[in-house]
């Protein structure tokens, strides 16, 4: 059954994946508390190393007479605040720096001296701010209030020594009044002076440890917030039903749980445990195939996956299973040649199999297949390993054993090598034409999902839907009868030959464990 909806292109803002970045938050939370932590203790560790710095200020009021006028004009005003915005300047030039440090015993040279001073005009008035750091409060205080006097002097100094080239310029000439000059040399003296003069700072403006350690903390968990999210991005997992949907186009027909807190050699165990959940997920999955208005459930039908591991083999038997327990006579094949695993599921012979039919050693259906202790189901196993799988796969015969199956059976079943690490699953999808494909929700990958299926569609079949296996229940999830996602690893795609890779459970009664008690087993007779 494959979904009306494509994949989009363009992310819409109303679908986005809240729970997943959630879940994603939620897994990952060590780093979201240790990455705050380490910047914070970094940044208090260096702020708490750091020398203290103080700083100290001393303003100076601009007035500028004209013709000795000392009443307030626009044109004085005017005046005047164009000389507090060319003295800003003028207090770091190095000819009144160079004063200073001749003046002083601090031992600094001038850019030393220079890059301790700052200097603005206060917004609209005429007064200059004069801002010293240093170690010292003490110190800045006194460089502060040094900086001010010495430029006040030097101004005036060099404004007298210009009046008096005046004087004497005027005076040989005949052309300056004495009235002219004492104006001149009241606008130079007392144009200027302190208004605030600088004290030694109580506090220091830097290292603040608190503020700079709260900060680091906030700026640390955006950072961390963000590593999250991209590593989850840049995972791209496949655990989410709704975001497979969307990005495959192609339907979820059921949620099977995972079975936690279990290794590979008692998993069947814990299987029982959960009897009720995977039991209704086959059933699910078995009521979506045969009533799915785009008529999945044919007479045949291929179960793969993308990667190893997924579960296809366990999908593929209980989906047998819960079709038999419906009534329909069921048959089974295991087509994975090079790893086997439904003989040990179902306890039969694993030879005379598919391989010695394919290969032409056997002529007849009854010798390959074999009853099972299900009513209505039977199975075909994969016999011994062939040294060329997959052209064995593809002959005629294949074809036209499943002809001959469908005469006597209501639908066939077969499981495959996963599609990604070998090609024998999309010989097999060319000739089946249906493929339900089986989904990993803690490792699978949705790149590796979207190549899966566009590679079946290749073949020219048709993704009958996917079966989300293994997902971790969760409080939240409103998908699956209350089973949501979880998060595991890669793909590794080393599949190959062999009949246990030591991943997979080898009791000899693995399907009587695993299904009998779901309630999907009905003897039918001793063997």
């Amino acid at each position: 059954m494959t979904s009306d909806r494509q994949p989009s292109a363009v992310p819409d803002i109303s679908d986005f994946n809240y729970a997943r970045y959630f879940w994603a938050l939620v897994r990952y939370w060590y780093i979201l508390l240790l990455v705050p932590l380490v910047v914070a203790g970094s940044v208090f560790l260096y702020s708490r190393n750091q020398s203290p710095v103080y700083k100290a200020s001393t303003r100076i009021l601009i007035q500028q007479t004209m013709n000795g006028d000392t009443t307030p004009t626009v044109a004085n005003m005017d005046v005047s605040s164009t000389l507090a915005r060319t003295y800003t300047e003028v207090i770091r030039s190095y000819a009144v720096l160079e004063e200073v440090i001749e003046q002083s015993d601090w031992g600094l040279s001038y850019q030393g001296l220079r890059d301790r001073i700052a200097v603005e005009r206060v917004a609209a008035t005429n007064i200059v701010e004069i801002n010293v750091t240093d170690e010292s409060p003490a110190k800045a205080a006194e460089m502060a209030n040094t900086v001010a006097r010495v430029f006040i002097q030097k101004i005036e100094s060099d404004l007298l020594f210009a009046i008096a080239r005046m004087q004497s310029v005027g005076t040989a000439q005949g052309a300056l009044k004495p009235v002219d000059l004492m104006h001149a040399q009241l606008a130079a003296i007392g144009n200027m002076s302190i208004t605030d003069p600088a004290f030694a700072p109580s506090s220091r403006i830097s290292p603040q440890v608190g503020r700079s350690t709260v900060m680091a903390l906030l700026i640390g968990a955006l950072f961390a917030v963000a590593l999250v999210l991209g590593m989850d991005l840049l995972r791209d997992p496949a655990n989410e039903p709704e975001a497979v949907e969307k990005e495959t186009g192609t339907a979820v027909l059921s949620v099977l749980p995972n079975r936690t807190g279990t290794s590979r050699d008692d998993q069947v165990t814990e299987i029982s445990n959960m009897d009720t959940a995977l039991k209704e997920g086959f059933r699910h999955l078995r009521t979506n195939l045969q009533f799915s208005a785009h008529g999945a459930l044919g007479k045949r039908l291929l179960v793969t996956s993308a990667g190893e591991r997924e579960g296809k083999t366990t999908v593929a038997s209980g989906l047998a299973l819960a079709l038999a327990e419906s009534g329909m006579s069921v048959v089974l094949i295991d087509a994975d040649l090079r790893r086997p695993f439904v003989y040990k599921m179902f306890d039969v012979r694993r030879e005379p199999g598919l391989s010695n039919w394919l290969g032409g050693t056997t002529a007849s259906i009854e010798d390959v297949l074999v009853t099972t202790h299900t009513e209505g189901l039977s199975l075909i196993p994969s016999g011994p390993q062939p040294p060329n799988p997959v052209e064995l796969l593809g002959r005629d015969s294949l074809s036209t054993l499943f002809d001959e199956l469908e005469r006597v059976a209501d639908i066939v079943i077969v499981d495959s090598p996963p599609t990604l690490p070998v090609s024998d699953s999309l010989v097999l999808a060319s000739i089946i034409g249906s493929v339900l494909v089986v989904s990993d929700s803690r490792r699978a990958r949705l790149r590796s999902l979207r190549a899966t299926l566009k590679w079946i569609r290749g073949t020219g079949a048709n993704p009958a839907g996917i079966v989300m296996n293994k997902m971790r229940r969760h409080p939240l999830s409103s998908y699956g009868a209350g089973y949501g996602y979880g998060y595991g690893y890669g793909y590794g795609y080393g599949y190959g030959y062999g009949d246990d890779d030591g991943a997979r459970e080898t009791s000899p009664s693995v399907m009587k464990k695993v299904f009998a008690p779901l309630g999907l087993i009905r003897r039918k007779r001793n063997k």
